[in-house]
């Protein structure tokens, strides 16, 4: 891990959510765990549907939130079903600029 915050995020709010924005303008994708509330996954993953960056989520087999389906342009139970839908969407390169449907694996 590049930058390690865990178990001292006080006083370096705007550091850690600076670097997760400057990361997420640096990637193609995100792979998001909806697996637990977390507002910090949720503020990632909007930001890069915002940004046009390709979204996979995995909810660990729980229901998805409607936000989580709204945001992500595929929704799957696990991990493995979300690799694999990041694999194929990149190698596919279908995302670059198109109008990606959402849909769940």
């Amino acid at each position: 891990m590049r930058r390690d915050f865990r178990g001292k995020t006080a006083t370096h709010e705007a550091e850690i959510v600076e670097g997760d924005l400057a990361d997420i303008d640096s990637c193609a994708a995100v792979l998001a765990a909806f697996t637990s509330p977390d507002e910090g996954t949720a503020m990632e993953a909007w930001y890069a549907h915002s940004r046009g960056t390709l979204v996979v989520a995995y909810t660990g087999g729980s229901p998805p939130h409607p936000w989580t389906v709204y945001v992500a342009d595929a929704v799957c139970d696990g991990l493995e079903a979300a690799v694999q839908t990041l694999v194929d969407t990149i190698l596919r390169g279908s995302f670059a600029g198109d109008s990606r449907p959402n849909h769940a694996v």
